[in-house]
Protein backbone atom coordinates (compact mmCIF):
# COMPACT_ATOMS: atom_id res chain seq x y z
CA UNK A 1 0.00 0.00 0.00
CA UNK A 2 1.36 3.42 -0.89
CA UNK A 3 2.28 6.11 1.58
CA UNK A 4 -0.54 8.46 0.54
CA UNK A 5 -3.15 5.77 1.00
CA UNK A 6 -1.92 4.99 4.51
CA UNK A 7 -1.96 8.63 5.55
CA UNK A 8 -5.51 9.05 4.22
CA UNK A 9 -6.66 5.95 6.13
CA UNK A 10 -5.25 7.20 9.46
CA UNK A 11 -6.88 10.63 8.99
CA UNK A 12 -10.23 8.99 8.33
CA UNK A 13 -9.97 6.87 11.46
CA UNK A 14 -9.11 9.87 13.68
CA UNK A 15 -12.10 11.82 12.43
CA UNK A 16 -14.49 8.91 13.09
CA UNK A 17 -13.82 8.21 16.74
CA UNK A 18 -16.55 6.99 19.12
CA UNK A 19 -19.30 9.57 19.15
CA UNK A 20 -22.59 9.40 21.10
CA UNK A 21 -25.69 9.18 18.99
CA UNK A 22 -29.26 9.13 20.16
CA UNK A 23 -31.37 6.34 18.82
CA UNK A 24 -34.49 6.10 20.93
CA UNK A 25 -33.68 4.41 24.20
CA UNK A 26 -30.08 4.59 25.30
CA UNK A 27 -26.89 5.25 23.33
CA UNK A 28 -25.44 3.21 20.47
CA UNK A 29 -21.88 3.19 19.18
CA UNK A 30 -22.00 3.98 15.41
CA UNK A 31 -18.46 5.28 14.97
CA UNK A 32 -16.52 1.98 15.06
CA UNK A 33 -18.74 0.25 12.49
CA UNK A 34 -18.54 3.10 9.99
CA UNK A 35 -14.80 3.38 10.42
CA UNK A 36 -14.33 -0.34 9.85
CA UNK A 37 -16.30 -0.22 6.56
CA UNK A 38 -14.46 2.80 5.28
CA UNK A 39 -11.16 1.17 6.13
CA UNK A 40 -11.90 -1.83 3.91
CA UNK A 41 -13.04 0.39 1.05
CA UNK A 42 -9.87 2.49 1.19
CA UNK A 43 -7.70 -0.61 1.32
CA UNK A 44 -9.38 -2.00 -1.81
CA UNK A 45 -9.02 1.29 -3.72
CA UNK A 46 -5.36 1.62 -2.82
CA UNK A 47 -4.63 -1.94 -3.94
CA UNK A 48 -6.29 -1.33 -7.31
CA UNK A 49 -4.36 1.88 -7.87
CA UNK A 50 -1.08 0.23 -6.98
CA UNK A 51 -1.68 -2.70 -9.39
CA UNK A 52 -2.66 -0.33 -12.21
CA UNK A 53 0.42 1.86 -11.76
CA UNK A 54 2.75 -1.14 -11.58
CA UNK A 55 1.33 -2.60 -14.82
CA UNK A 56 1.66 0.74 -16.64
CA UNK A 57 5.29 1.13 -15.55
CA UNK A 58 6.11 -2.40 -16.65
CA UNK A 59 4.50 -1.90 -20.06
CA UNK A 60 6.33 1.36 -20.66
CA UNK A 61 9.66 -0.18 -19.66
CA UNK A 62 9.15 -3.18 -21.99
CA UNK A 63 8.28 -0.99 -24.96
CA UNK A 64 11.33 1.19 -24.44
CA UNK A 65 13.60 -1.86 -24.21
CA UNK A 66 12.15 -3.38 -27.40
CA UNK A 67 12.58 -0.21 -29.43
CA UNK A 68 16.14 0.27 -28.26
CA UNK A 69 17.12 -3.31 -29.18
CA UNK A 70 15.62 -3.33 -32.70
CA UNK A 71 17.96 -2.84 -35.65
CA UNK A 72 17.16 -0.05 -38.13
CA UNK A 73 15.10 -1.14 -41.12
CA UNK A 74 16.84 -1.45 -44.47
CA UNK A 75 14.93 -1.26 -47.77
CA UNK A 76 16.59 -3.55 -50.32
CA UNK A 77 17.23 -2.25 -53.82
CA UNK A 78 15.04 -3.92 -56.41
CA UNK A 79 16.86 -5.49 -59.38
CA UNK A 80 16.64 -3.68 -62.69
CA UNK A 81 15.61 -5.85 -65.66
CA UNK A 82 17.55 -5.05 -68.79
CA UNK A 83 18.11 -6.81 -72.09
CA UNK A 84 21.69 -7.85 -72.54
CA UNK A 85 22.42 -8.07 -76.30
CA UNK A 86 25.12 -10.66 -75.70
CA UNK A 87 22.91 -13.14 -73.87
CA UNK A 88 19.60 -14.85 -74.44
CA UNK A 89 17.14 -14.90 -72.72
CA UNK A 90 16.87 -11.70 -70.66
CA UNK A 91 19.49 -11.18 -67.97
CA UNK A 92 18.56 -9.76 -64.54
CA UNK A 93 21.30 -7.44 -63.34
CA UNK A 94 21.17 -6.50 -59.63
CA UNK A 95 21.97 -2.82 -59.51
CA UNK A 96 20.33 0.12 -57.74
CA UNK A 97 17.43 1.56 -59.69
CA UNK A 98 18.00 5.08 -60.95
CA UNK A 99 16.30 7.52 -63.27
CA UNK A 100 18.97 6.96 -65.91
CA UNK A 101 18.44 3.19 -66.12
CA UNK A 102 16.14 1.96 -68.89
CA UNK A 103 15.17 -1.17 -70.79
CA UNK A 104 16.88 -1.18 -74.14
CA UNK A 105 17.71 -3.65 -76.85
CA UNK A 106 19.38 -3.62 -80.20
CA UNK A 107 18.13 -5.64 -83.12
CA UNK A 108 20.33 -6.06 -86.14
CA UNK A 109 18.77 -7.20 -89.39
CA UNK A 110 20.33 -10.40 -90.70
CA UNK A 111 22.38 -10.13 -93.84
CA UNK A 112 20.41 -12.12 -96.38
CA UNK A 113 23.03 -11.94 -99.10
CA UNK A 114 26.30 -13.88 -99.07
CA UNK A 115 29.35 -11.82 -98.27
CA UNK A 116 31.53 -10.75 -101.20
CA UNK A 117 34.73 -10.17 -99.25
CA UNK A 118 38.01 -11.89 -100.07
CA UNK A 119 38.12 -14.29 -97.13
CA UNK A 120 39.30 -17.87 -97.31
CA UNK A 121 35.70 -19.15 -97.56
CA UNK A 122 34.57 -19.33 -101.16
CA UNK A 123 31.21 -18.12 -102.47
CA UNK A 124 29.84 -21.65 -102.69
CA UNK A 125 30.36 -22.30 -98.99
CA UNK A 126 28.80 -18.96 -98.09
CA UNK A 127 25.78 -19.69 -100.26
CA UNK A 128 25.29 -23.06 -98.60
CA UNK A 129 25.47 -21.46 -95.16
CA UNK A 130 22.91 -18.81 -96.16
CA UNK A 131 20.41 -21.30 -97.55
CA UNK A 132 20.81 -23.70 -94.64
CA UNK A 133 19.56 -21.00 -92.24
CA UNK A 134 16.24 -20.45 -94.05
CA UNK A 135 13.28 -22.75 -93.53
CA UNK A 136 10.94 -23.06 -96.55
CA UNK A 137 7.53 -21.40 -96.17
CA UNK A 138 4.66 -21.79 -98.63
CA UNK A 139 3.74 -18.46 -100.27
CA UNK A 140 0.18 -17.24 -99.91
CA UNK A 141 -2.33 -18.66 -102.40
CA UNK A 142 0.22 -21.14 -103.74
CA UNK A 143 -1.07 -24.03 -105.83
CA UNK A 144 0.03 -26.21 -108.74
CA UNK A 145 -1.84 -25.54 -111.96
CA UNK A 146 0.08 -28.21 -113.85
CA UNK A 147 1.40 -30.58 -111.23
CA UNK A 148 5.17 -30.29 -110.77
CA UNK A 149 5.56 -27.86 -113.66
CA UNK A 150 3.43 -24.67 -113.55
CA UNK A 151 2.50 -23.01 -110.25
CA UNK A 152 0.60 -19.84 -109.29
CA UNK A 153 0.91 -17.84 -106.08
CA UNK A 154 0.45 -14.52 -104.35
CA UNK A 155 3.27 -12.04 -103.91
CA UNK A 156 6.32 -13.78 -102.34
CA UNK A 157 7.43 -11.28 -99.71
CA UNK A 158 10.13 -13.11 -97.77
CA UNK A 159 13.20 -15.30 -98.39
CA UNK A 160 11.39 -18.32 -96.93
CA UNK A 161 8.92 -18.13 -99.84
CA UNK A 162 11.79 -18.17 -102.33
CA UNK A 163 13.28 -21.15 -100.53
CA UNK A 164 9.94 -22.96 -100.85
CA UNK A 165 9.93 -22.42 -104.63
CA UNK A 166 13.50 -23.65 -104.95
CA UNK A 167 12.83 -26.72 -102.80
CA UNK A 168 9.89 -27.64 -105.08
CA UNK A 169 11.94 -27.57 -108.28
CA UNK A 170 10.93 -24.13 -109.54
CA UNK A 171 13.65 -22.31 -111.45
CA UNK A 172 11.75 -19.57 -113.30
CA UNK A 173 9.76 -16.91 -111.44
CA UNK A 174 7.51 -14.52 -113.40
CA UNK A 175 6.27 -11.38 -111.62
CA UNK A 176 3.25 -9.52 -113.06
CA UNK A 177 3.14 -6.73 -110.45
CA UNK A 178 3.80 -3.14 -111.48
CA UNK A 179 3.43 -1.81 -107.92
CA UNK A 180 5.82 -4.19 -106.11
CA UNK A 181 9.03 -6.01 -106.93
CA UNK A 182 9.99 -9.19 -105.08
CA UNK A 183 13.53 -9.59 -103.86
CA UNK A 184 15.50 -12.65 -104.91
CA UNK A 185 18.63 -11.50 -103.09
CA UNK A 186 20.60 -14.56 -102.09
CA UNK A 187 18.79 -16.72 -104.68
CA UNK A 188 20.36 -15.31 -107.83
CA UNK A 189 21.99 -18.67 -108.53
CA UNK A 190 18.75 -20.58 -107.84
CA UNK A 191 16.02 -18.56 -109.56
CA UNK A 192 15.70 -16.87 -112.95
CA UNK A 193 13.41 -13.87 -112.57
CA UNK A 194 11.25 -12.22 -115.25
CA UNK A 195 9.28 -9.04 -114.68
CA UNK A 196 6.19 -8.33 -116.81
CA UNK A 197 4.65 -5.13 -115.42
CA UNK A 198 0.84 -5.03 -115.40
CA UNK A 199 -1.23 -2.63 -113.30
CA UNK A 200 -3.61 -4.11 -110.74
CA UNK A 201 -7.04 -5.07 -112.20
CA UNK A 202 -5.75 -4.20 -115.66
CA UNK A 203 -5.46 -6.75 -118.49
CA UNK A 204 -2.14 -7.73 -120.08
CA UNK A 205 -1.44 -6.84 -123.67
CA UNK A 206 -1.18 -9.62 -126.24
CA UNK A 207 2.56 -8.92 -126.40
CA UNK A 208 2.83 -9.50 -122.66
CA UNK A 209 0.88 -12.75 -122.98
CA UNK A 210 3.34 -13.92 -125.65
CA UNK A 211 6.27 -13.00 -123.39
CA UNK A 212 4.77 -15.03 -120.55
CA UNK A 213 4.21 -18.06 -122.76
CA UNK A 214 7.79 -17.94 -124.05
CA UNK A 215 9.16 -18.19 -120.50
CA UNK A 216 6.83 -21.12 -119.78
CA UNK A 217 8.01 -22.85 -122.95
CA UNK A 218 11.64 -22.27 -121.97
CA UNK A 219 11.03 -23.92 -118.60
CA UNK A 220 9.41 -26.87 -120.34
CA UNK A 221 12.40 -27.30 -122.65
CA UNK A 222 14.69 -27.44 -119.62
CA UNK A 223 12.36 -29.80 -117.76
CA UNK A 224 12.13 -27.48 -114.76
CA UNK A 225 9.39 -25.70 -112.85
CA UNK A 226 7.99 -22.21 -113.44
CA UNK A 227 5.84 -20.02 -111.18
CA UNK A 228 3.80 -16.89 -111.92
CA UNK A 229 2.38 -14.38 -109.46
CA UNK A 230 0.73 -10.99 -109.12
CA UNK A 231 -0.37 -9.46 -105.80
CA UNK A 232 -2.93 -12.09 -104.78
CA UNK A 233 -2.39 -14.57 -107.62
CA UNK A 234 -5.92 -14.20 -109.01
CA UNK A 235 -6.64 -11.41 -111.53
CA UNK A 236 -3.55 -10.91 -113.68
CA UNK A 237 -2.22 -14.39 -112.88
CA UNK A 238 -5.53 -16.06 -113.77
CA UNK A 239 -5.67 -14.20 -117.08
CA UNK A 240 -2.22 -15.49 -118.07
CA UNK A 241 -3.07 -19.05 -117.03
CA UNK A 242 -6.28 -19.04 -119.12
CA UNK A 243 -4.27 -17.96 -122.16
CA UNK A 244 -1.84 -20.81 -121.45
CA UNK A 245 -4.68 -23.35 -121.56
CA UNK A 246 -6.01 -21.83 -124.81
CA UNK A 247 -2.62 -22.39 -126.44
CA UNK A 248 -1.34 -25.60 -124.86
CA UNK A 249 -4.61 -27.50 -124.41
CA UNK A 250 -6.46 -25.76 -127.26
CA UNK A 251 -9.39 -24.99 -124.99
CA UNK A 252 -11.99 -22.41 -126.05
CA UNK A 253 -11.64 -19.17 -124.15
CA UNK A 254 -14.80 -19.74 -122.10
CA UNK A 255 -13.71 -23.23 -121.12
CA UNK A 256 -10.23 -21.99 -120.23
CA UNK A 257 -11.71 -19.26 -118.01
CA UNK A 258 -14.04 -21.75 -116.32
CA UNK A 259 -11.23 -24.24 -115.71
CA UNK A 260 -8.90 -21.64 -114.20
CA UNK A 261 -11.64 -20.42 -111.87
CA UNK A 262 -12.28 -23.98 -110.72
CA UNK A 263 -8.59 -24.50 -109.97
CA UNK A 264 -8.16 -21.11 -108.32
CA UNK A 265 -11.44 -19.50 -107.21
CA UNK A 266 -11.61 -15.77 -107.80
CA UNK A 267 -9.32 -15.82 -110.84
CA UNK A 268 -9.76 -13.34 -113.72
CA UNK A 269 -11.39 -10.56 -111.72
CA UNK A 270 -12.47 -8.07 -114.39
CA UNK A 271 -14.32 -8.15 -117.69
CA UNK A 272 -11.41 -6.61 -119.58
CA UNK A 273 -9.14 -9.41 -118.35
CA UNK A 274 -11.59 -12.03 -119.63
CA UNK A 275 -11.83 -10.15 -122.94
CA UNK A 276 -8.06 -10.50 -123.40
CA UNK A 277 -8.41 -14.29 -123.16
CA UNK A 278 -11.14 -14.24 -125.82
CA UNK A 279 -9.04 -11.96 -128.03
CA UNK A 280 -5.99 -14.20 -127.58
CA UNK A 281 -8.07 -17.22 -128.67
CA UNK A 282 -9.07 -15.47 -131.91
CA UNK A 283 -5.50 -14.45 -132.70
CA UNK A 284 -4.18 -17.90 -131.85
CA UNK A 285 -6.70 -19.63 -134.11
CA UNK A 286 -6.06 -17.10 -136.84
CA UNK A 287 -2.32 -17.75 -136.70
CA UNK A 288 -3.01 -21.43 -137.13
CA UNK A 289 -5.53 -20.92 -139.86
CA UNK A 290 -8.37 -22.20 -137.78
CA UNK A 291 -11.74 -20.50 -138.11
Amino acid sequence: MTRNCKEGLLLCLNENRLKPKGCGQGLQLAGPIMSFRMYHILVLVCLLLEVHMSAADALQSTAATTLSNEAPLEVPCLPTIAIDPSSTPLAVMSQPASSSSSISHSVSAPDLSPSNNNNNNNDGQQGQSFHSQILPKMPKNFSWVVDGFLAALGFPNEPANMMYLVKHGIKYLISLTAELTPSIKGFEDKLVWYHIKIKDFAPPTLEQVDEFLKVVEKARSENTGVAVHCLMGKGRTGCMLACYFVKEWELPAEDALRYVRELRPGSVQTRVQADVVRKFEKNFKGARGVT
